[in-house]
């Protein structure tokens, strides 16, 4: 931040480390209170809400590139899957989970879209589809051995 470099940074606050509650290892209430002393601006923000972070991430752009100094986002979120191959996922409350499924962020910006009526049901089954063999390709790719 003393020489103003044009950095932004976004953190996803899943809210586990591994298999640890964030609050169980943060002496701060949260991520953008560790960027503050050093003199970088930062953001909280609703990690499930894709315009609340596309508009957070266009304003700190600006910034950034502005001539603002360093910055960071967190995103507020949270993980339903499991941090890796191993995780079994059995020190989650299943409460906590079923309140955050209903956040879903790509649920929840397909309900506006077709709210709004610039999508509709025939094309979000298309951007599913297309999606899916995309998936697949490269998982296909992850497993051919390499060149």
């Amino acid at each position: 931040s003393i020489w103003k470099l044009p950095v932004l940074w976004v953190c996803e606050n899943n809210q586990y480390s591994v298999t640890t509650p964030v609050e169980k290892l943060l002496a701060a209430p949260s991520v953008v209170d560790f960027a503050r002393p050093y003199g970088i601006w930062s953001l909280k923000v609703n990690g499930n809400s894709v315009l609340s972070v596309y508009k957070a991430v266009c304003r700190s752009l600006s910034r950034v590139r502005g001539g603002g100094g360093p910055g960071l986002i967190e995103l507020r979120t949270y993980r339903l899957g499991p941090h890796g191959s191993a995780d079994f996922q059995g020190y989650q409350p299943e409460e906590e989970i079923m309140r955050w499924r209903k956040r879903d962020p790509i649920q929840r910006i397909e309900n506006l879209l077709l709210k709004l009526g610039w999508m509709d049901r025939s094309r979000q089954r298309g951007l599913q589809d297309d999606c899916h063999q995309e998936a697949a390709g490269l998982l296909d790719a992850l497993a051919s051995p390499a060149a």
